[in-house]
């Protein structure tokens, strides 16, 4: 609940094309010098921050310096929008949204039915918030209020016109020459479905056969809906969704990066999207083999992505994660103890004829799990494990903790001790920074 201004990246948005057709690079790098800073409002954010993600989701909504244009055909008057204080004109006196510091401009306003969905791109300097323009969450809700009872204007205004429209086609169809025709055809069949009844062809549980399959695809389709909102930013969606969304930089100081006589009008803001857009869907469309852009990638992390190693590989990463160093200490329920324990369970690896038992894919997989996870304790919030069954509570806390913006920086973690516990043990290994 904040402004920003952000800029579109479009040699960023098609880098990934850039091994299969150097002309798509060209005609981004083409598009890029027409780049415009835009100012937004931060309505929410749709991913959690996780420090390996790229991108983070946004729903923004374009700040204007001017009312809306009337839009006959969608039903948009000048008086759907808000200005923003210091500005208190409006065409019906609306009372401006105050901010929490003060907006540096005297001409602005929200306007209803005008917001989009941008990726804000990874800052590895961290983004500071600290100076920038907030809004109260009363204020927020008001807004949010004002502009959407003029979002249903503009929905029941739709619906009246799509209705006027239908009933102009049916009333032109009743008089045309074939309707006639139409007319006896359809009783025709009816007459087909009614024997079809009498003669027992439609079996009685249709209906329900027919009911029962709509509820399944709906719950489907409800399920499948939750799943691509994907609020944990951890799945990863083959289409053009995401890869055609605007990819952005931010800045938080306003005064900085716009001037009150050129905050440029959302419509600009569309047009870049839209050209942008078709760019990545042209090479799309020519390049179906690109993979398409990862949201998550392994910044911030010790160790590398694995996920292209063959179902029956483990990586260099994962086994020296469950080495046992002698310059590791070992900890368990917070008291260091001797380890020795758990290096004859870990290497116990022969049956009693002295045959070699192969360890279950299952086991290594799990072992693989027991990857150094760095733990920051700058921050009261995050204690050293002191059993085996505080660490999904590490985690959870790593999860819940990290703010709520785009502000995780690379080398977050980089410093912090790290500790690993080996699978089927409950002893924590410790590992200097300098041995990682």
């Amino acid at each position: 609940m904040q402004y920003a201004v952000i800029r579109i990246d479009t040699v960023a948005m098609v880098d990934h094309f850039q091994d299969s057709e150097s002309a798509v690079i060209e005609a981004a790098k083409a598009q890029a010098m027409h780049a415009k800073k835009y100012l937004v409002y931060l309505d929410h954010a749709m991913d959690l921050p996780f420090p390996t993600s790229e991108w983070f989701r946004f729903g923004v909504s374009p700040i204007a310096a001017t009312l809306p244009l009337e839009d006959l055909d969608r039903g948009i008057t000048p008086d759907m929008s808000i200005p923003i204080f210091p500005n208190e004109k409006h065409p019906s006196g609306r009372t401006p949204i105050r901010t929490l510091t003060p907006f540096p401009f005297h001409n602005c306003y929200h306007w209803a039915d005008s917001q989009l969905t941008v990726r804000v791109r990874r800052n590895p300097k961290k983004y500071d918030d600290s100076g920038a323009v907030k809004v109260s969450t009363k204020e927020h809700i008001r807004m949010t209020r004002i502009l959407g009872e003029d979002g249903h204007r503009i929905d029941d205004f739709l619906d009246a016109k799509e209705a006027a429209d239908l009933a102009t086609q049916r009333a032109s169809r009743a008089y045309s020459p074939s309707s006639q025709d139409s007319r006896l055809s359809a009783t025709s069949d009816d007459a087909e479905i009614d024997c079809a009844g009498v003669n027992g062809t439609q079996s009685p549980n249709e209906d329900d056969d027919d009911d029962s399959f709509t509820e399944s695809a709906e719950s489907a389709d409800s399920v499948e809906g939750i799943l691509r909102m994907d609020i944990l930013n951890l799945l990863h969606h083959d289409d053009d969704e995401e890869e055609s969304l605007p990819l952005v930089d931010l800045w938080f100081d306003l005064d900085q990066h716009l001037s009150e006589g050129d905050i440029p009008s959302p419509h600009d803001l569309y047009k870049e999207w839209d050209a942008v857009a078709k760019i990545v869907r042209d090479a799309r469309s020519r390049h179906p083999e690109v993979p398409f852009p990862r949201r998550n990638g392994t910044l911030g992390m010790d160790f590398e992505d694995n996920t292209s190693a063959g179902e029956n590989e483990v990586g260099d990463e994962f086994e020296d994660a469950v080495e046992f160093e002698e310059d590791r200490e070992v900890y368990t329920y917070g008291v260091e103890e001797d380890d020795e324990d758990d290096k004859d369970e870990m290497r116990n690896t022969e049956d009693e004829d002295g045959d070699e038992i192969e360890e279950p894919l299952s086991s290594r997989a799990a072992r693989s799990l027991s990857i150094p996870v760095p733990i920051p304790t700058s921050t009261k919030f995050f204690n050293r494990p002191t059993s085996s069954t505080d660490w999904d509570d590490v985690l959870l806390q790593q999860l819940l903790l990290v703010p709520a913006r785009p502000n995780c920086p690379s080398s977050a973690h980089a410093a912090a001790p790290k500790f690993s516990r080996a699978y089927g043990s409950s002893s924590w290994k410790y590992m200097p920074t300098s041995a990682a």
